[in-house]
């Protein structure tokens, strides 16, 4: 004879313990590599990267998005021609 396994545990929408981990687990890696992007961003922009490279055009389409709500709010700073954009880092601590 087999020994009995335990039914899976089921929620509220009647999804396995398993599946709302991986769900979880999923935002929450959607979330870094988001967080990630935006610290990409500020890196480029205090290094004076080449805005016409790809890579970097690519970065700040990719987060765009996430800080337009925060576009704006501040003054776009520089010093000896680095850009200091705070509407990075006040979307990175928000």
């Amino acid at each position: 004879m087999r020994p009995r396994t335990d039914p899976p545990e089921i929620g509220a929408f009647e999804a396995s313990q398993e599946t709302m981990e991986r769900i979880i687990g999923t935002i929450e890696l959607g979330t870094v590599v988001v967080y990630k992007l935006i610290d990409l961003r500020f890196l480029l922009k205090l290094m004076t990267a080449n805005p016409a490279n790809a890579f970097a055009q690519l970065v700040h389409f990719l987060t765009a998005s996430f800080l337009a709500i925060s576009m704006g709010l501040t003054e776009t700073s520089s010093f000896e021609g680095m850009l200091i954009e705070f509407c990075d880092l006040i979307a990175i601590l928000v």
